[in-house]
């Protein structure tokens, strides 16, 4: 019946059990009011602005929004929420007033059928399902379609006893909607504020943002606003933020709330979406406590120009920060740092540099970071990028220090110049005082005020780890690896990076316990390190002379090496050879790495650590000597 009124052009948007009569065992519908007015207004709207008409148990999201954009699968969708309500006995969605019902619609996923009634088969379900997929887009295209769909899957009927997989699906609220779905959260939703009674939240993780674009060349905006949100709140004293990396293993996944909540340590998350519409940016959020219980908390959305994006974000963090009650002191508030009037388009080349930094095009990273430049020279950020590409060729050996570190610091200072409140650029220059002017006293002042204005900086912790370290304050050291180790929990970088610095305190025992940990991450989260974690369990146990463990270890663990880590892990193996009196096998590595130094930067420490293990001493003095006058940072990281 619905499928002949479409065909005749006659959309009846009032589909529920009461319009629904039986005649001689025929289904009819009836009570077409509400289509013969859009019929009679010429084709014109059905609803006035933001008012809709309809019964809200059966509406569909676009139709209770007052969109202009409602066509026949609306009537799908409520056709679904009534075969919906007979197999399950009552309607997907239902609450104690018209408001709560219509943002139900908008915020939560459709509670699966056969949680509700387990004897209704999955093809059935299935179908259903898809026609009430929130987008009109996803349900199906015709009444027509639904009806074959159905009679399809009544002769699919599962074989009796017959076990049914069900996939896992996490109560995570559907906010992968239409813009216009926003509009209903604000009218009917209201924007619930965390209670005074409730308990602080002092650990929060942002959950990657989902891309609603409709075009997968805007992710690198996506990515941005999220790690934007992520640096802002970072900002607050007393809030441990979990960093990108750390959250970014759920993405795309069905992971319940709780469960992430309870593998990162947070009390709550933030769920968000981005959705364009011309020169408009609409970021879409829900804060979720996770602990004791699982409850939404408050959902709300944000306009914007693309042209002026960072105050967009300010009152997004600022409004996350209100609710998540950080009113201990005055000094916790959310205080926006100052923003000026940024170029658009040196923003966005500015987030697609960061976005390719991170996927590991680094030469096409720096030519976004020097076009956001052109466009405007006093960019901050811009500078920054750069920097970082620069002290990231000194750290990994793929430019010269005297070439690399200089350049590093010149786009730091020049960033602070334009911008001091950047703790971004406080560290970077730091590295650089550190590892290549040797002012350790420098480095420190700048990596106080980085944190300062950025106490959430996973990067600022542990660099300053690294400095403390080498200065021997171990116990400070700890200090900060602990509290990096906190806000990026799942990091396998990390967690290496930490079991050689504990290594190179003598804490061997801490640093096979960090190490084993990023296995285990590996295993657990399918997450890759670019370095195996048996090789850092093989270095501690030869550090402990516990021999006959580490070489094995050592051996596999350089099977694994990626490309950037190929030198130094031949030395490192070259070494101990040399250590345990293989000599023949060190001298096998050790002609490997020199035919490199003909055709690449080789760090000159590396060579005197493979002469160190031969035992030939003045070899290896010569080399350190070579590695003091080109400023190798090496001498400081191993």
């Amino acid at each position: 019946a619905v499928g002949y009124a479409h065909e005749h052009n006659v959309i009846h948007r009032d589909v529920k059990p009461e319009n629904i009569l039986l005649e001689s065992g025929h289904a009819v519908v009836t009570d077409f009011g509400i289509a013969r007015a859009l019929s009679a207004a010429g084709g014109g709207r059905l609803t006035g602005t933001g008012a809709a008409i309809g019964t809200p148990h059966y509406m569909s999201p676009e139709q209770a929004s007052g969109g202009q954009q409602v066509d026949g699968r609306t009537d799908i969708y409520a056709l679904a929420c009534v075969l919906y309500e007979m197999l399950g006995g009552d309607p997907p969605f239902t609450g104690s007033s018209a408001q709560a019902v219509l943002a139900r619609k908008v915020v939560d996923q459709v509670p699966p059928l056969r949680t509700l009634r387990d004897t209704v088969s999955e093809p059935v379900e299935r179908v259903v399902m898809k026609a009430l997929a929130k987008a009109p887009a996803d349900r199906h295209s015709t009444a027509g379609e639904m009806a074959e769909e159905l009679r399809k899957a009544a002769r699919e009927e599962a074989v009796e006893g017959r076990a049914h997989p069900r996939r896992r699906v996490g109560p995570r609220a559907a906010l992968a909607l239409p813009a216009l779905a926003a509009v209903t959260v604000a009218l009917w939703l209201g924007f619930k504020t965390v209670g005074r009674d409730e308990l602080p939240i002092t650990h929060l993780a942002i959950l990657p943002v989902e891309n609603l674009t409709g075009d997968p060349e805007q992710q690198y905006l996506v990515d941005g606003i999220h790690g934007e949100l992520i640096a802002a709140l970072a900002r607050i004293p007393g809030l441990t933020v979990i960093s990108r990396s750390s959250v970014m293993p759920y993405k795309d996944q069905h992971t319940a709330l709780g469960e992430i909540a309870a593998e990162l340590n947070v009390q709550a998350l933030v769920e968000g979406s981005v959705f364009l519409a011309g020169d408009t940016v609409r970021i879409m959020v829900q804060l979720v406590r996770a602990v004791p219980e699982e409850r939404q908390l408050w959902a709300e959305s944000f306009d914007g120009s693309l042209s002026s994006p960072l105050g967009l974000l300010d009152r997004t963090a600022g409004a996350i920060a209100e609710q998540i009650q950080l009113t201990l002191t005055a000094d916790v508030r959310f205080r926006p740092t100052e923003r000026r009037v940024v170029d658009s388009e040196a923003y966005h080349l500015v987030k697609k540099g960061e976005h390719q930094v991170r996927t590991g095009w680094i030469r096409e990273a720096e030519a976004s970071f020097q076009q956001a430049l052109g466009r405007d020279s006093t960019y901050a950020p811009a500078h920054v990028g750069l920097a970082s590409i620069y002290n990231g060729r000194g750290f990994f050996d793929t430019a010269l220090p005297e070439d690399a570190y200089p350049r590093a610091r010149a786009a730091a200072l020049k960033a602070l110049e334009f911008d001091s409140t950047l703790a971004e650029a406080h560290e970077q220059l730091a590295w650089t005082r550190a590892v290549f002017d040797w002012d350790w006293s420098g480095a420190e002042d700048e990596l106080r005020h980085a944190l300062s204005l950025k106490p959430g900086s996973v990067l600022g912790h542990i660099w300053y780890a690294f400095l403390l370290h080498w200065e021997r304050r171990y116990a400070e050291a700890v200090n900060h690896l602990d509290r990096a180790l906190e806000l990026d929990p799942l990091s396998v970088e990390l967690r290496l990076t930490a079991a050689n610095m504990f290594r190179r305190m003598r804490q061997c025992d801490r640093g096979v316990e960090e190490a084993s940990e990023a296995s285990k991450l590996e295993r657990d989260l399918h997450v890759q390190g670019p370095r195996d974690p048996r090789f850092v369990i093989g270095l501690c146990y030869l550090q402990q002379r516990r021999f006959q463990e580490a070489m094995p270890l050592l051996e596999a663990g350089a099977e694994r090496v990626t490309p950037r880590f190929a030198v130094r892990y031949k030395a490192e193996l070259a070494h101990a050879y040399g250590v345990i009196g293989s000599h023949s096998a060190a001298l096998d590595l050790l002609g490997d790495v020199l035919d490199l130094t003909r055709s690449q930067y080789v760090s000159p420490y590396l060579v005197a650590m493979v002469y160190t293990g031969l035992g030939d001493k003045d070899s290896a003095f010569a080399w350190l000597d070579k590695a003091v006058d080109m400023r190798d940072n090496w001498l400081l990281r191993s």
